[in-house]
């Protein structure tokens, strides 16, 4: 008995993709404006003058401000943040950021995303799921300090549409620093299962045939 798989089923994580460049594991990362994303976001263009020499992503004309951090260091303590090492770091500064897969292919695709603080005097931050035609969902409430907030949803992406979260300052914009894990699965389309069972079928029809055929000689 044969059970088919997924097959070409492709996880994108912007954790372990993120090294400092745009569209690796196809994500983008923006510094937003002000304005409603996205005519209100700029997208970050400098790797260089990182906060303790993490790997980052931010605004050439506003370093130190707003910026995405990966480390891959044993966590340690700076300040009133601990730095992790197993999830992206978002800093919103007074606006907030942004970080956008964008789908590579037309497909159905998994999205899987947790949020936490890192700062010991945490005081809120807004955090928005982003879907195609600017659909804006809270995954928590505004100004609230998240402490392990998963989001989950499977939707359909056409070939260069995006998927996103924005996240922001709370009330006070200061000791909002934010870890995060974001990945998106793509999801076999029926045909793809219907082709893998026709094969399986004919894989069998083969072995049943080549059993018939084999003869025996008796002397």
């Amino acid at each position: 008995m044969f059970i088919a798989v997924p097959a070409h089923a492709t996880v994108y994580d912007a954790f372990s993709s993120f090294n400092g460049t745009q569209n690796a594991g196809n994500f983008l990362y923006f510094g937003l404006t002000g304005l409603a994303p996205p005519n209100g976001a700029a997208l970050f263009n400098d790797n260089s003058n990182c906060v303790l020499n993490l790997t980052c992503l931010q605004l050439s004309s506003n370093i130190g401000g707003a910026a995405f951090y990966k480390s891959t260091l044993a966590p340690f303590p700076a300040g009133t943040v601990t730095v992790p090492n197993d999830m992206l770091i978002a800093l919103p500064d007074e606006k907030g950021v942004l970080v956008n897969f964008i789908a590579p292919t037309t497909g159905t695709y998994n999205i899987t995303a947790s949020f936490t603080a890192l700062d010991s005097l945490a005081n809120g931050v807004g955090i928005f799921a982003i879907a195609p035609g600017n659909v804006v969902t809270p995954v928590i409430a505004p100004n609230t300090v998240p402490n392990n907030a998963s989001f989950t949803k499977t939707l359909s992406l056409a070939q260069g549409q995006g998927f996103g979260f924005v996240i922001g300052p709370g009330m006070v914009a200061d000791n909002d620093v934010t870890g995060f894990n974001f990945k998106v699965t793509s999801v076999p389309e029926p045909v793809t299962w219907a082709m893998m069972i026709v094969g399986f079928g004919l894989v069998g029809g083969a072995m049943r045939r080549q059993r018939r055929m084999v003869r025996y000689d008796f002397a």
